[in-house]
């Protein structure tokens, strides 16, 4: 999976986050912190890596709008009307990471 997730960012089709308290990240992926960045994610119609089986990657999101790496590779990109995910969807990623308190969501 590691291999497949760099080609994605690569391919410009992922991201990483970390979550901040005080300007800290916070690496022990036990915080529930973590739990609520993979849902808000999800929600918003990304791919969560912290929900693979074999290398869960906290800090990793995707979009591949059902594509797969052959296609990407091909030069095929998803649409947003694919992946689920809008400008509006990363906006509000965007908006709820800036306005919360604490750790950031």
């Amino acid at each position: 999976m590691q291999g497949r997730a760099n080609l994605m960012h690569h391919f410009g089709l992922a991201f990483d986050v970390v979550p901040l308290d005080a300007g800290k990240p916070i690496w022990n992926v036990s915080d529930p912190v973590w739990q609520r960045v993979g849902r808000t994610g999800k929600e918003c119609g990304l791919e969560w890596a912290g929900d693979w089986k074999r290398f869960r990657e906290y800090a990793h999101f995707r979009y591949t709008g059902g594509l797969t790496l052959a296609e990407i590779r091909e030069g095929k990109r998803p649409t947003t009307s694919q992946s689920g995910v809008s400008g509006s969807s990363l906006a509000l990623i965007i908006q709820v990471w800036e306005t919360t308190t604490s750790c950031g969501l």
